[in-house]
């Protein structure tokens, strides 16, 4: 797997990124982890704890993950013991009377909310400059069906040549609607709102265009609305109404290192009060589709060059100077393309 050509940044960058369905850990599970570069260990402690460090013992160099078992409240290195609790110290050593109180393991941030567990990046070591607030949904599982109610609703892609920023920039594409998603004609742009980490966006799809009905419209052609928000380059979701359905999709991308990402989706939607209160038919078809619109976007962005000044026709599309722009706000200064910073947007509203 070759590095996506004329990609501009040499770092990744500073945001929350997501690790794992939260169902994937169980307590004492122990499992490798690569993430931006780096070797790692995740495991979840007896008390349900979920805790990421370097995956090496700094006792000897041995692998927690091969033969490393949760003890308690603490990890144990396979090797020799060494016992090592949540801020990286050394708490216990056998058959000695006292732990290495100088020995420390780095640790990193860990959050888990929404399904899912969430590491904390940042190319210049700083401490988290915001956190993910989780989105409702997610949360509700009174009125919405979460993704473990059904097998289509949390997908892993696997691992893709994909850069986290790259399904980000399809809030300033309404034209590729037409041709990646079988729309017949361009999605219409409204609200696009940049702020510090936290991005917004809304626009208007034409569904079941040229067709007296389809599973989606039955009773013919219609417009839905999808409103996006984004934290950081890590996660964010679109929010489907369409045909009196609420469908919530979150899209994380997370580097593995400066070629490969693993990306995830699951889903949400909103229960329709009737029957058994399971999944209907209408629901789980929508979850499906919405998992195989997202890999046809992953096929494009993982044969894609990057372009850093697009030929535009249209006055929307210059909305990707603006996002671009908000992009590389998350790299440390002077990674990038130095250009992009002088370029005037006059249709993008902020």
């Amino acid at each position: 797997m070759k590095p996506m050509k004329g990609w501009p940044y040499k770092n990744f960058p500073t945001s929350w990124f997501v690790v794992g369905f939260s169902w994937d850990l169980q307590p004492g599970d122990v499992q490798e982890l690569e993430f931006c570069g780096e070797e790692l260990v995740m495991y979840r402690t007896e008390e349900g704890e979920v805790r990421v460090i370097d995956a090496h013992c700094p006792h000897l160099g041995a692998h927690f993950a091969h033969g490393g078992c949760v003890k308690g409240e603490t990890l144990q290195c396979a090797w020799h013991g060494w016992r090592w609790d949540g801020e990286g110290k050394n708490v216990e050593i056998p058959f000695k009377d006292a732990p290495n109180i100088t020995a420390r393991l780095r640790t990193w941030h860990v959050r888990e909310k929404d399904h899912v567990i969430l590491v904390w990046h940042d190319s210049e070591g700083r401490e988290p400059q915001w956190e993910y607030p989780g989105v409702p949904e997610f949360s509700d599982p009174e009125n919405f069906h979460q993704p473990t109610d059904h097998p289509d609703a949390a997908i892993c892609y696997g691992e893709l040549r994909v850069n986290p920023q790259l399904p980000i920039e399809n809030v300033a594409d309404p034209m590729h609607f037409a041709f990646v998603h079988g729309a017949d004609r361009p999605a219409e742009s409204g609200e696009l709102e940049l702020k510090d980490e936290y991005l917004r966006s809304v626009f208007r799809l034409h569904l079941g265009g040229g067709h007296e009905s389809t599973w989606l419209t039955p009773e013919g052609e219609m417009w839905g609305t999808v409103e996006g928000e984004h934290w950081g380059l890590g996660l964010g979701v679109a929010r489907l109404e369409v045909a009196g359905m609420t469908v919530a999709q979150m899209v994380s991308t997370t580097p593995l290192d400066h070629v490969r990402s693993i990306a995830r989706t699951w889903i949400a939607i909103r229960k329709d009060g009737s029957g058994d209160g399971g999944v209907s038919d209408g629901a789980a078809m929508l979850m499906r589709e919405q998992v195989k619109q997202v890999r046809r976007d992953f096929a494009i962005w993982e044969n894609q060059k990057y372009v850093d000044k697009p030929l535009f026709v249209f006055p929307e599309e210059r909305n990707f100077y603006e996002l671009r722009r908000w992009f590389r706000t998350f790299y440390p200064e002077g990674d990038g393309p130095a250009d992009e910073q002088s370029v005037t947007v006059s249709s993008a509203s902020s």
